[in-house]
């Protein structure tokens, strides 16, 4: 399934967010989507998934648009896992993950035989089982966000966009999070497209990094491709000291300072103070 952004733009109010992107997102992948904050990252994941409609340019499925694609059948193509989740108001796991089957659902909704087994499939794809009939509410930030992932599984799409799958959980958490999405990539074959803020995370786990500044691509291409000194520099005014991950052999961010222009700024501010 293609999926690509056409001369992609996003405005709220008066203002564009993100401009006349065109990029097309690798099949089979999982790509990750990086850059300072207010840069369009979030606005961009949202306009491919049509939570946010393009002010221009369009976004394709398989070369239709998919504003034209009638809401069900969108869902049974891509799963979305936003920044923040609603409240589950005491649902239990199984209850939550449901939720997941609803574009499939006709009539008065009731589950199928194939969506029970979906569900069951979700928990165990994302080592749930155990929680089944547990309340939502009552299980620590990592688990949750498996059942949220769990949902997105149910829904059975080839694409799962996250954003910010890994904010608000301990490092513990944030791997845990991490290795299921690589898995379910390398053993389903999902298509994974999200949002992080950790240059190392997305190092450790993408298959493709899009690198994006002032609501525009500054460069799309693997870890070795984006994890470079001059690139960060450009995205985040930084000095960056890069080198390999010994256990991965990605390469990693080791250390970073403010560049010189933006240290003396500071220090104008400090010694003002």
């Amino acid at each position: 399934m293609k999926l690509e952004a056409a001369n992609l733009s996003v405005s709220y109010g008066d203002k564009t967010i993100v401009h006349n992107i065109t990029v097309e997102l690798p099949v089979n992948q999982l790509t990750t989507i990086i850059g300072p904050n207010g840069c369009g990252k979030s606005t961009l994941l949202k306009s491919l998934t049509r939570i946010m409609a393009p002010s221009n340019g369009a976004v394709l499925l398989d070369g239709k648009s998919i504003k034209e694609e009638p809401t069900k059948k969108l869902a049974q193509k891509m799963a979305i896992l936003p920044q923040m989740q609603e409240d589950t108001n005491g649902l239990t796991v199984a209850e939550l993950v449901s939720y997941g089957r609803f574009p499939y659902q006709k009539g008065f909704g009731r589950l199928s035989k194939h969506d029970k087994e979906m569900i069951d499939w979700a928990l165990e794809a994302t080592s749930m089982q155990q929680f089944k009939h547990h309340p939502v509410d009552a299980l620590s930030g990592g688990q949750r966000q498996r059942v949220w992932i769990a949902m997105a599984l149910a829904q059975e799409t080839e694409v799962i966009f996250l954003d910010e799958p890994t904010t608000y959980l301990d490092m513990a958490h944030q791997l845990e999070v991490l290795e299921l999405l690589d898995k379910l990539n390398k053993l389903e074959n999902r298509t994974i497209i999200m949002v992080l803020h950790d240059l190392n995370q997305a190092a450790r786990y993408s298959d493709t990094i899009i690198a994006m500044k002032d609501g525009r691509i500054v460069k799309q291409g693997g870890p070795e491709d984006i994890m470079q000194p001059e690139m960060l520099a450009e995205l985040y005014h930084i000095d960056a000291l890069i080198g390999r991950d010994p256990r991965t052999k990605k390469p990693i961010l080791m250390s970073y300072h403010l560049m010189e222009d933006e240290k003396d700024e500071k220090t104008f501010w400090v010694n003002r103070g």
